[in-house]
């Protein structure tokens, strides 16, 4: 069996899967495996890959979403380790000879990570966390509920810790990733190699680009793993219940925003719930229950200092 699998889940993706297998296929390290799961695509995808013959394994399914598409891959590789390249990105040469020492030096990590790079219309960001607080290797599962640092391209996992917190929840068509990196965070070590070794090509579509969806189901995660991770900390579940209010504040935020003075109550009362101390939350509340008029006059006002 390879020592690692990588699981490249695939969508659509004719136009641009060859370019991440062959960043895959060119590693330095050789002990692995690459795994294409097609997720019901409609285009070239599967003759696309399949050019690359023994090379690459095919796997194709009904279209149930990225989640179900690597669970699918995961519970077809054979890999000690299993690492994760979606179609869009690209791995440096040298991206699993530098992450793969991280796990095999201490069992006590679940998971390794790094910085990429990030191209966006044109634009290269060369290191994306050299903007964001400092990450380094430990316990990281309150870096990961703050910051979500974690990119899905740049991890590997280790098989048995993936099994057993479970892998993608499928229920989730965004943050899913998050999801899984808060589970296995919150159990085992986080190993982070401080070096950009992934490039994401971010595409203009999808529910990741949509910022109200993408609070929506950061919102589910939080309970989630309010509800779920065991025996939390009282200092861990502030600090959840604290992001959680920050984003029903965003969510009612946007609802004020719209005018839609009813729904943005429900959204800041829930804020309130999860943080007391949160200003801005009791603020918006109180101008939801004032007259339509004034709520305009605020608006305006707010407009012209933005």
């Amino acid at each position: 069996m390879p020592r690692v699998s990588v699981i490249i889940p695939a969508y659509n993706a004719g136009d641009r899967v060859c370019e991440a297998i062959e960043s895959a296929a060119a590693q330095t390290y050789s002990d692995f495996e690459i795994i294409v799961v097609d997720d019901g695509s409609t285009d070239d995808t599967e003759r696309k890959v399949k050019r690359f013959g023994g090379r690459v394994r095919y796997l194709r399914q009904e279209n149930q979403g990225v989640s179900a598409a690597r669970n699918f891959g995961i519970r077809a590789s054979g890999g000690e380790y299993v690492a994760f390249l979606d179609a869009d990105d690209l791995w440096n040469r040298d991206k699993l000879e530098r992450q793969v020492p991280a796990l095999e030096s201490d069992a006590r990590v679940g998971l390794v990570c790094s910085d990429w790079t990030l191209e966006v219309k044109g634009t290269v960001i060369p290191s994306v966390l050299s903007t964001r607080p400092a990450v380094r290797s430990g316990y990281l599962f309150r870096e990961v509920v703050r910051n979500a640092f974690v990119l899905t391209s740049t991890v590997i996992v280790r098989r048995r810790y993936l099994e057993d917190v479970g892998g993608f929840d499928e229920r989730f068509p965004t943050a899913e990733d998050q999801d899984l990196w808060l589970r296995i965070s919150y159990r085992h070590l986080v190993a982070f190699v401080p070096i950009a070794l992934t490039t994401k090509r971010q595409q203009d579509n999808g529910l990741s680009s949509d910022p109200r969806a993408a609070s929506v189901y950061q919102i589910k995660l939080l309970e989630k793993a309010l509800a779920s991770l065991p025996d939390l900390s009282r200092r861990n579940r502030q600090l959840l219940q604290s992001v959680l209010s920050r984003n029903y504040l965003d969510l009612g935020y946007d609802d004020f925003s719209r005018m839609a003075l009813r729904q943005a109550r429900g959204s800041l009362v829930s804020s309130l719930t999860n943080d007391w101390t949160r200003v801005r939350s009791l603020v918006y509340l109180v101008a939801t229950y004032l007259p339509v008029s004034m709520v305009n006059t605020i608006r305006s006002v707010k407009r012209s200092f933005a």
